[in-house]
């Protein structure tokens, strides 16, 4: 009765998926008893590699809870897919399991390099009754009724300054980094921030780990394109008035030409790469010790820089620093 798609989000894609889905499952459903397609891309956007792993878990809460979910951020259909022929649904609301016994789901995932996998899964505490068997589990074994999932039960959402969300200093900055791929981007996406801040719930009451994650998703998860943009948030009350505080969009370096010197010895100090140790004890300046580190502090840091992205165009060394350049 459920159908976890994969939703590659293209004009092509998916009405494919949505026509293969009713080719396959849709001949056991009918206008009355549709076949409930999701997509937790949705909600959560593209994850990669994880993807595959995030449809799995979604859809054993749904077998787990009895609930089918609402396509997040849904708005109209893709002309090209005839869902009433085809016997699905696409929802927008919750909706309880259509029918008592076994729940069973299909889910999608469809690899970049072309990997497609299918995968069959039962409700725990149907299939342990049928084949007789007793294991702990999860599973609700009464579906809800319909109107206990109502939109209103939700309850309406509430406004930043009246949540739990009281204007306070936070223990650091937060770093918020916008990225789009043309010059107006960065001020549509901080819009969009704006406007999910200004209605953020009181779920998120300890709002600074929150901001943290945040932070972490938006430098590390995200792809860094062309226009760039940026904003430091020191308080709550900054979250009310991003589109003020966030500093105006630039346009990516196309690039640097950048040239590396490496020193020989003589160029090394006591502290340097130790923790705290004194200078009549160190024994950096020793000639068994400092030749040896003159090149391998020199081939890290060479490593390190490489990690971020930071390589350079030409090099020059003097003595021992020829062999960290080289």
């Amino acid at each position: 009765m459920f159908f976890e798609a994969h939703g590659t989000e293209t004009a092509v894609g998916d009405p494919v998926e949505a026509n293969s889905i009713g080719a396959a499952f849709g001949r056991g459903h009918s206008c009355d008893e549709p076949l409930y397609v999701g997509a937790v891309k949705s909600n959560i956007g593209h994850l990669e590699g994880a993807s595959g792993l995030a449809r799995l878990l979604k859809t054993i809460l749904v077998l787990e809870k009895g609930v089918i979910p609402p396509n997040t951020n849904f708005e109209s259909l893709n002309p090209k897919i005839d869902a009433e022929r085809l016997n699905l649904k696409f929802s927008t609301d919750s909706h309880p399991w259509p029918h008592d016994g076994l729940r069973r789901a299909s889910v999608n995932y469809f690899g970049f390099g072309g990997t497609n996998c299918h995968v069959i899964l039962d409700d725990a505490y149907n299939y342990l009754r049928i084949h007789r068997q007793t294991r702990n589990h999860s599973t609700t074994k009464v579906v809800p009724p319909r109107h206990s999932l109502s939109k209103s039960s939700l309850g309406p959402p509430i406004p930043l300054d009246d949540a739990s969300l009281e204007p306070k200093k936070l223990t650091t900055p937060k770093l918020l980094i916008w990225s789009a791929a043309d010059r107006h981007g960065t001020a549509r996406l901080v819009k969009a921030y704006n406007d999910y801040f200004q209605n953020l719930r009181s779920r998120h009451s300890d709002v600074e780990p929150f901001l943290d994650s945040l932070g972490y998703t938006l430098a590390e998860r995200r792809t860094s394109l062309l226009w760039r943009s940026f904003v430091v948030i020191n308080s709550t009350t900054t979250l009310l008035g991003l589109e003020k505080q966030t500093s105006k969009s630039k346009r990516a370096s196309s690039g640097r030409n950048l040239g590396f010197i490496f020193t020989g010895q003589g160029a090394q100090w006591p502290e340097m790469d130790e923790l705290k140790k004194p200078k009549e004890l160190s024994r950096i300046n020793e000639p068994e010790f400092s030749q040896s580190l003159c090149r391998a502090i020199q081939v890290a840091l060479v490593d390190l820089l490489e990690s971020f992205a930071i390589r350079p165009s030409v090099v020059v060394g003097h003595s021992l620093g020829e062999i960290a350049a080289a």
